[in-house]
């Protein structure tokens, strides 16, 4: 069989466990939040759970004016280097199929989450203009999961982005001086 037959899209597994980090947990009512968005505009997987996002890039094999698709994302094993995401014919499902280092192949079946996802690039950024404000605050339970997001020997570098109703922290990971897939977003929890 192909590789690609019935392929929607393939992720780095790096891009993929990044995603994973972000997703809200079970217990979140906004149902849409508890998986991952394959953005076809974009060409991006995107998650976040409302406080801390990641998106990073998917190579489509399926590139027109679909609606985004939100499914629930299975964990991974650590050594998968990429990730497949497959129609099925079966409704409301689509495979994850899983590579790892040495070829091994393993499928999980997702299901497709009916709704909206929020449009994570329509937030107003105005970079390099100034808002007043004294401190922020984040909450420390989303930066330690950056370790298991990147790596613990990937650094970020951050960048204060400010908008009229808050400020955020973007964060481009970087590994041994090369730059790594993705972008992070940290929302703050208190401002002042």
């Amino acid at each position: 069989m192909n590789d690609t037959e019935n392929t929607i899209a393939t992720v780095t597994g790096d891009v993929y466990r990044a995603a994973f980090e972000c997703m809200a947990d079970k217990n979140e009512v906004r149902y849409y939040l508890k998986g991952m968005c394959l953005s076809y505009k974009h060409a991006e997987l995107v998650a976040t759970n409302g406080h801390i996002l990641y998106y990073g890039p998917v190579d489509l094999f399926e590139r027109d004016d679909q609606e985004d698709l939100i499914f629930e994302a299975p964990k991974l094993r650590f050594n998968v280097v990429e990730v497949r995401i497959k129609k099925t014919d079966i409704p409301g499902r689509v495979c994850i199929e899983t590579v790892t280092g040495k070829g091994v192949v393993d499928l999980k079946m997702a299901e497709v989450i009916d709704g909206r996802y929020p449009d994570y690039r329509a937030l107003s950024f105005d970079k390099g203009k100034k808002y007043p404000f004294n401190a922020f605050g984040f909450n420390a339970e989303y930066l330690s999961k950056l370790p298991k997001m990147f790596g613990k020997d990937a650094a970020l570098q951050f960048e204060m982005v400010s908008c009229k109703t808050a400020a955020y922290i973007t964060a481009a990971p970087t590994s041994e001086g090369k730059n790594l897939p993705g972008t992070l977003i940290l929302m703050p929890v208190s401002m002042s």
